[in-house]
C-alpha cells in the first residue's frame, strides 16, 4: 500500500472578498474558498499550502509525478535533519503534473500555456520525496509515500551502501 497522489488538505484554497458595513464602517475580508473532496465532504485545509504557482495565478498548484523512471538516494545531515525522520530525496529533475485548476483532479484540463500559447511541462527539482505517511493519512502533498510500518520494512530492503536508487512510476489502467 502506497500513495502517489498529493492529499487535498494541502490544497491552497484561494480566497473569496468579502465586503460587508459594520457600524457604518466599510470591512473587506478575505474567506478562503470551500475545499470539496471526491467524496463530497469538505476538505479541511492545513493552512500550509504545497506546490508551485506554475500558472502565476497566486495560487499553489498541487502536483505529482508524471509516470518515469527517477533517481533517488537517502537524505543525511542537515537535509534529514530539516524533515524530521529519514527518506529519500531527487537526485535528478522531476516532472510533475500540476492541478492548476483546484478541482482535485489531474486532468488534461490541467494543460497550462505561456502567452504565447506553448506548452509548458514542469522539469526541475520539486523535492518530490518518499517518506512514510500515515495509517489514514498520506501526509504528501505529492511526495510518494507508504504508512510508517510499510515505509520501514522498505527501507530496511534498501542496500544501504548504494549511493542512489531508481523509481520507475507507471500508470496503470
Amino acid at each position: 500500500m502506497a500513495a502517489t497522489q498529493p492529499s487535498a488538505q494541502y490544497e491552497d484554497p484561494g480566497a473569496t472578498t468579502i465586503t460587508s458595513k459594520k457600524n457604518g464602517k466599510v470591512i473587506t475580508l478575505k474567506v478562503p474558498n470551500k475545499i470539496i473532496g471526491p467524496d463530497g465532504q469538505a476538505v479541511i485545509p492545513r493552512n500550509k499550502w504545497e506546490g508551485n504557482d506554475v500558472n502565476h495565478d497566486g495560487r499553489q498548484d498541487l502536483g505529482r509525478l508524471v509516470p518515469g523512471t527517477y533517481e533517488f538516494h537517502f537524505a543525511t545531515g542537515e537535509r534529514r535533519l530539516k524533515f524530521g525522520y529519514e527518506h529519500l530525496r531527487g537526485n535528478t529533475q522531476q516532472v510533475v503534473q500540476r492541478d492548476v485548476n483546484h478541482d482535485g483532479y489531474f486532468t488534461a484540463a490541467d494543460v497550462w500555456h505561456t502567452p504565447s500559447g506553448d506548452t509548458v511541462i514542469e522539469v526541475g527539482d520539486f523535492a518530490i520525496l518518499f517518506h512514510r505517511g500515515g495509517d489514514d493519512n498520506t501526509w504528501s502533498g505529492g511526495c510518494q509515500t507508504m504508512p510508517a510500518p510499510v515505509f520501514a520494512k522498505f527501507l530496511s530492503k534498501l542496500n544501504r551502501s548504494q549511493s542512489s536508487y531508481y523509481y520507475v512510476l507507471v500508470t496503470l489502467r
